[in-house]
């Protein structure tokens, strides 16, 4: 065992030489200018950290209300984008409607008219089949 352990180990063991030893070194102004600036570099590295971690927090803060101001203006982008698509199709839809009541109006004229030229050929038929008939009937033909 070394001088330095044995000497650490008997002052495990002997707490009043300890004590001793401390208020001899406390007493030496050379070594509490050490201990103080030593606890001075501690104290300020334990400031620099708060301030440090005060730093972080307002810059996440400052990121986290821009990041949401950037969400805001893209959720307002995108209600403007579908809200434009929604006229544009309803727009659309309106015009197709147009054009399918004028194709529908114009299919039933068309059927309106063969409608007629139907029921006149009917007609036709039937005068040219029983004009002749009932003529034979009555005896004139």
């Amino acid at each position: 065992m070394t001088l330095a352990s044995q000497v650490v180990e008997s002052f495990r063991e002997d707490r009043k030489s300890l004590l001793e030893l401390i208020e001899l070194i406390a007493l030496e102004p050379q070594a509490r200018a050490l201990l103080a600036t030593a606890a001075l570099a501690e104290l300020a590295t334990r400031t620099q950290v708060e301030q440090t971690r005060q730093q972080l927090e307002q810059k996440i803060e400052q990121k986290a209300a821009q990041l949401e101001q950037k969400i805001e203006q893209t959720r307002q982008q995108l209600d403007r984008k579908i809200e434009q698509t929604r006229q544009q199709l309803e727009q659309k839809i309106e015009q197709v409607r147009s054009e399918l009541k004028g194709e529908l109006g114009e299919v039933r004229r068309e059927i309106h008219s063969y409608l007629r030229w139907t029921v006149g050929l009917i007609i036709v038929m039937w005068t040219t089949t029983l004009i002749p008939l009932l003529f034979k009937l009555v005896g004139l033909l």
